[in-house]
């Protein structure tokens, strides 16, 4: 029997109309665990610009709650008015460590130091120790490691 791990990558839908200065053009992203990136006095403005800027950019697959969530802490997730919200769903089931948790912070800085990602193509010494513990904790035999549901299901 093998476990199967399905990681999610984003991908970015491109527009035919978008300029080639704007496709070559890199963007650096800034994720602050520990604040909300927002003040909270700017969150009556910027709910209402945020969830624009969300329909124009990305593709939309999805019913959104019209609240924008800006931190979060243990099972607690917070808007951008401050307004607190019990975190029943943990992210779709892939968030059940909760909100700015500091052990996984800590390990995942750690790592990051390291090698942040590589390819099946190589062997590393973190796939294997999470795949010797997997094993020897549960009725698998085997692990699979991929990137999405399609390969979980066909591995």
């Amino acid at each position: 029997m093998q476990l199967n791990f399905d990681v999610c990558k984003f991908k970015a839908v491109k527009s035919s109309r978008a300029s080639s200065a704007k496709l070559s053009t890199q963007l650096k992203l800034k994720m602050n665990v520990h604040k909300p990136s927002v003040s909270i006095e700017a969150a009556a403005a910027s709910t209402a610009s945020v969830i624009a800027d969300e329909k124009k950019y990305i593709l939309q697959t999805y019913g959104r709650t019209p609240i924008v969530i800006s931190h979060g802490s243990g099972s607690r997730m917070y808007d951008l008015d401050g307004k607190s919200y019990l975190d029943l769903a943990a992210g779709i089931a892939v968030n059940a460590l909760g909100h700015n948790n500091e052990p996984w912070i800590q390990t995942l800085t750690d790592q990051a130091g390291r090698v942040a990602h590589t390819s099946n193509l190589y062997h590393t010494v973190p796939q294997v120790e999470l795949a010797k513990r997997l094993v020897e904790t549960s009725f698998g035999d085997k692990a699979f490691f991929c990137n999405s549901g399609t390969e979980a299901n066909e591995g």
